[in-house]
């Protein structure tokens, strides 16, 4: 792996963690049986007038906002720099997948993972509205999803754990790691 790909990769790493900041994990299913999940981008509510909005934890983030963590200049350039990291990552290693997803985002009007506001146009790298990552061990039972998507990416990043790791550490684990027991179809 390339220096600048490295880079980009522990950039993600850094935006999902702090991401954990604003958002509470999902909530456990019958599926999922240990560890955590997180969702981040625009996803339908479970409302009954079913509004669209971004996955964000109010009092998290009214927090964060009294603290001055959060400037919605610097959070919407963060979160348009990993969804395109990982539209690059994905139109390289499989662009049928990508134009596949990008058209259904495209033709059923979703808002962009990448949009802070919506309706906003599309750039050449939005595909999809929003994305889940897990940590801490987290796996499911096999199941089957439903969704308007015929395709899932899945991306595993070894990382140290978040929770006992300093700032001085590392948060990508090059050596000393194994994905056991892990079955994709």
């Amino acid at each position: 792996m390339s220096p600048a790909e490295l880079t980009g990769w522990e950039k993600i790493v850094f935006h999902l963690l702090e991401r954990c900041e604003h958002v509470n994990p999902v909530k456990k299913n019958g599926s999922q049986t240990d560890g955590m999940m997180w969702a981040d981008g625009w996803r339908k509510s479970s409302d009954p007038d079913q509004s669209v909005g971004r996955f964000c934890l109010v009092g998290k983030m009214k927090n964060a906002m009294k603290r001055a963590q959060y400037n919605p200049i610097s959070e919407a350039a963060g979160i348009q720099e990993a969804s395109d990291f990982i539209s690059l990552q994905l139109q390289k290693f499989a662009p049928g997948v990508f134009k596949s997803c990008r058209q259904l985002l495209i033709d059923s009007w979703f808002p962009s993972m990448a949009h802070m506001e919506y309706p906003s146009p599309y750039t050449k790298n939005d595909f999809t509205s929003f994305l889940t990552f897990t940590m801490h061990n987290f796996y499911n039972k096999p199941h089957m999803d439903s969704d308007v998507n015929d395709w899932t990416l899945v991306i595993w990043i070894p990382i140290f754990n978040p929770l006992t790791r300093t700032k001085a550490d590392l948060v990508m684990a090059d050596e000393g790691f194994d994905m056991l027991g892990v079955q994709l179809s």
